[in-house]
């Protein structure tokens, strides 16, 4: 029975539909997302040291909002929600995005952008900014899916954190990152539901200046256990 429940653990997994599909141990944090809902807000942030569950959790959230009804049977959250209901998701992981200068972050972000616009069949000015694509691409899309955007950013500091040596080029990345994300706060009127995730409070970076309405959950005991597992669980 103990071998059985190792097997089961799902270390090393980090996308919420493979976690289910291929039947491993699930800590049941649908309630959080629940709570969220409750609460009414749009903005939500959450800092949490790597390798502690944020990406998974983001992934519940993505399922979730995709309306994924049967990879919830038997969480908190199956029978407490209307699923007919469904969004379309953009889910951003900056970890993954080429950082080692100010050029090659734009152009990987941009490059990110063009790629999600393609999968959704939208078309988006090639020539545009980087904010400007962004902010089309959100817009677009509510008009073409005829609901609202729910915005999932992880790591959302890596270009920072992954330079931190680097205190010119860490700042030059914090800037264009500023101003990317400020697009999450003009496009307001298009969006659902935006969650992000980072090591670092964005109080320190200043990334988050121009948002007056960003709930950070980091250290609500409300939602102390929204990421990780305990022996306890």
């Amino acid at each position: 029975m103990k071998e059985d429940i190792m097997n089961r653990l799902s270390l090393g997994i980090a996308n919420f539909s493979s976690l289910i599909e291929e039947n491993k141990i699930y800590v049941d944090k649908t309630g959080f997302i629940e709570k969220m809902i409750d609460q009414g807000r749009k903005y939500y942030f959450l800092s949490r040291p790597r390798r502690f569950g944020k990406t998974l959790f983001l992934s519940t959230l993505e399922s979730f909002f995709q309306g994924k009804k049967e990879l919830f049977k038997d969480t908190h959250i199956y029978d407490k929600w209307d699923w007919d209901k469904s969004y379309t998701v953009i889910h951003l992981n900056m970890s993954e995005e080429t950082n080692t200068s100010p050029e090659e972050l734009k152009k990987s972000i941009t490059d990110t952008i063009d790629i999600i616009s393609e999968e959704k069949e939208i078309k988006v000015k090639k020539d545009l900014s980087l904010e400007k694509k962004f902010s089309q691409l959100i817009k677009l899309l509510h008009k073409h899916e005829r609901k609202k955007i729910v915005v999932l950013i992880d790591e959302y500091d890596a270009p920072i954190i992954d330079n931190i040596n680097n205190t010119i080029l860490a700042d030059e990345n914090r800037k264009i990152l500023q101003n990317f994300y400020n697009v999450l706060k003009n496009t307001e009127k298009h969006i659902k539901f935006v969650f992000v995730t980072g090591i670092t409070k964005f109080t320190k970076t200043s990334i988050f200046s121009k948002f007056n309405n960003l709930t950070d959950i980091t250290l609500d005991e409300d939602y102390s256990n929204i990421c990780g597992i305990s022996h306890s669980n």
